[in-house]
C-alpha cells in the first residue's frame, strides 16, 4: 500500500491536469468558434449578404430569392466556417508539436 502523502500528491496532480485540460479545451473551442464565425461574416458581407453574429452563431437572412444568394455566395459562405476550423486546427497542431519539440 502506498503512503497517504503519495496518494494525495497523485490526486492533486490529477486534478491539476484535469483543470488545465478543461480550461484549454474551453479556450480552444471559443477561439475556433469566434474566428470561424467571423470568417462567415467576412464572406457574407463580401457578397452583400446581411448577417449578424451572436453567441448562438451567425444569423443569415432567410430570404433566398434575393439576387445576392448566388451559387458562389452560398458555397463560399457556408464552406468558410469548416475551412477556417480546419486551418486553425492544423495551425494549433503545428504550434503544439513545435512547443513539445516532436516536430
Amino acid at each position: 500500500m502506498l503512503k497517504p502523502d503519495v496518494e494525495k500528491s497523485d490526486y492533486t496532480n490529477l486534478w491539476k491536469t484535469f483543470f488545465i485540460s478543461t480550461v484549454s479545451a474551453i479556450c480552444a473551442y471559443y477561439i475556433v468558434f469566434f474566428l470561424s464565425n467571423y470568417s462567415v461574416l467576412f464572406f457574407a458581407y463580401d457578397f452583400d449578404i446581411p448577417a449578424s453574429f451572436s453567441l448562438l452563431g451567425v444569423s443569415l437572412p432567410p430570404n433566398v430569392i434575393d439576387h445576392s444568394w448566388s451559387r458562389d455566395a452560398i458555397i463560399t459562405v457556408f464552406l468558410s466556417k469548416p475551412f477556417t476550423a480546419f486551418i486553425l486546427g492544423i495551425i494549433f497542431l503545428l504550434v503544439l508539436m513545435s512547443r513539445t519539440k516532436k516536430f
